[in-house]
């Protein structure tokens, strides 16, 4: 199977390369067309119409960005110069103009990266262009000075996304300052105003809030771990690190069935039912089935996206800085094959770790002869009092949060680097009223009992599913009505953590090596939110959290709760039965609520 998909995407790309217009652009002719048609009527693919320099009928580059990822991927796999020569034609092509079409601005990733292959300034130079052309708008919130203002956004979730990323490659390639102060602008501004609890922006199609209830698109985890990983090579902030593996390690694997047979186009924090109506997007009643896990969706850009946040987690674990050093970027079980040091010598480092489920993390060193280079170590910026030793000798200083401790020594074969990252359960307010708990680069999730009959509304002819490829109707079988009976940290000593060894796959309720136990209390007015079908019927659908005061269940119970990413039902926000005082701070509250 594994062969013939690979053959089936060579010869795909063969095929374009083999077939470039009189005037050497790839691709069919109406580009347009195409764009149109994988964005689902041209209504998600804009990214606001009211800052577009031209109209949204232009001609479009849009899946041609996409497609260069693929070619980029296929020169990693292959070396094939005749490919890198193509794509130079391709992009030295596009009119003087380009760029003001909607979503055009993404096909600088790709130009950057030709140039970075070839040293041929001119690509360098259309890439700045496009970006120039994309701002013509002087309202444009991508701007220069715009973003790094880090003024509210708004617009489709994953163009938001995409357009954010690229002043940070233009940064890795320009040097040039405004642009890095645009990126991290631009992603401090999504991130402060629209990131959700489990790591990713809500996107349901736009941006809409931090409100649990409200969806992220699949297709946003695979493009928001992108482009971050992006930033963080641009600004060398740890920071951003952290934010990728919460969006990968609780986003992604929570909108994934357990055997990998369906997904979800639309998922929820908050999420206790997940059926082919429950969805209430604000977009409309048009798109309700896409929270179903499904094989399949009548829009395809999730179908082809949800398999990417893993080989994005993968390919950002290991990086170099720019004088060569090696960098522990990412962290999980894996084997780094590379070379190091001014005399270059292979070397092997094999990562030992059940991370994210524990902080203990051992790198053994394999080499033909000593080698001297810097390897740094990055300390994710939950960690307080993270150790580091070297051939069981503790490093003398004291590695700093959110920041990389920097190892630079003659390394032998043998040599073991053991690290520890004690995780402690931490609460947050990711919403005012609402309360999480984490433990690591976890967020933990209330375990529901989940009653999955397979789906049985007629779809459109253009989805697929199978007895073997089911769609699922989710709905709760437990209780999921509940608060957390914790004033704040001080409290955090109520949570039990239990702790098992990995003796199966790790992510799913039955499985978990993780497993938190809680004070509750049931709020009995909490329940299922109410809409009308089409078809005048009452259908459920996920509610907000209910809004204070709130009564709560004289009864206090010990609920369970797992790691996101194993759930398919979930509460990961719950209404604060104590009231915090500010959004974010736990130091503070207000007076008791409870009996």
């Amino acid at each position: 199977m594994l062969k013939n998909l690979k053959k089936l995407g060579e010869d795909n790309i063969r095929f374009v390369l083999d077939h470039p217009a009189a005037d050497g652009k790839l691709g069919p002719a109406d580009m347009n067309a195409i764009s149109i048609k994988l964005i689902g009527g041209g209504k998600e693919g804009v990214i606001d119409k009211s800052e577009t320099a031209a109209a949204p009928q232009t001609p479009t580059q849009w899946p041609f960005a996409v497609l260069s990822r693929a070619l980029m991927a296929y020169y990693s796999a292959t070396g094939d110069k005749r490919l890198i020569e193509a794509l130079a034609t391709h992009y030295l092509a596009l009119p003087a103009d380009f760029g003001k079409a909607p979503r055009d601005v993404d096909t600088i990733e790709g130009m950057v990266w030709v140039y970075g292959q070839t040293g041929d300034h001119r690509l360098l130079d259309k890439a700045k262009q496009t970006y120039k052309n994309f701002t013509a708008n002087p309202k444009s919130k991508w701007a220069l000075s715009n973003l790094a203002a880090a003024l509210p956004m708004s617009g489709h979730g994953v163009s938001v996304s995409e357009a954010t990323k690229q002043p940070a490659l233009l940064y890795l390639y320009t040097g040039e300052k405004e642009y890095l102060d645009a990126a991290v602008g631009g992603f401090t501004s999504i991130q402060r105003d629209h990131e959700m609890v489990d790591g990713v922006t809500s996107s349901d199609s736009g941006l809409s809030g931090k409100e649990p209830d409200h969806e992220h698109e699949t297709c946003v985890i695979s493009d928001y771990s992108w482009s971050l990983g992006y930033l963080l090579q641009a600004s060398g902030d740890a920071k951003w690190a952290d934010t990728v593996e919460r969006c990968v390690l609780n986003a992604g694997l929570s909108v994934v069935d357990k055997d990998f047979k369906s997904f979800q186009y639309y998922a929820s924090p908050n999420q206790v039912v997940a059926t082919n109506s429950s969805m209430n997007p604000t977009t409309g009643t048009k798109y309700r089935e896409h929270q179903a896990y499904r094989p399949d969706m009548s829009i395809q850009c999730c179908t082809g996206n949800v398999h990417r946040f893993l080989p994005n987690y993968a390919a950002r674990m290991w990086m170099r800085d720019a004088r060569g050093g090696i960098v522990a970027m990412l962290y999980g079980p894996c084997t780094l094959k590379t070379s190091a040091g001014s005399d270059p010598v292979s070397i092997t480092i094999n990562e030992k770790t059940d991370y994210p489920f524990d902080g203990a993390i051992e790198l053994r060193i394999t080499t033909a002869k000593p080698v001297h280079f810097p390897l740094y170590i990055r300390v994710p910026g939950w960690v307080d009092n993270a150790t580091i030793s070297v051939n069981a000798h503790p490093v003398t200083d004291k590695p700093t949060p959110a920041a990389f401790y920097k190892l630079d020594r003659t390394f032998r074969s043998g040599d073991v680097i053991s690290i520890n990252f004690p995780m402690k359960v931490r609460m947050e307010n990711p919403v005012t009223q609402g309360v999480s708990l984490l433990r690591g680069p976890l967020v933990f999730a209330l375990k529901i009992k989940v009653d999955a009959r397979v789906g049985t509304k007629k779809m459109p002819d253009t989805m697929k599913y199978d007895t073997a490829f089911p769609s699922w109707d989710l709905t709760p079988a437990s209780p999921w009505n509940y608060a957390l009976v914790l004033k704040g940290p001080e409290d955090l000593g109520k949570v039990k953590v239990s702790v098992r060894p990995i003796k199966a796959f790790p992510w799913t309720p039955d499985t978990s090596p993780v497993v938190l136990t809680a004070p509750a209390r049931k709020v009995p007015a909490w329940v299922l939110g109410q809409a009308k079908s089409k078809a005048g019927s009452i259908i459920a659908i996920n509610p907000p959290l209910p809004s204070p005061p709130l009564v709560f269940a004289p009864e206090t119970e010990q609920v369970e709760l797992i790691p996101d990413g194993a759930t398919q039902l979930r509460i990961s926000v719950f209404p604060a039965a104590y009231a915090p005082a500010s959004r974010g701070n736990m130091e503070a509250h207000a007076a008791d609520v409870l009996p």
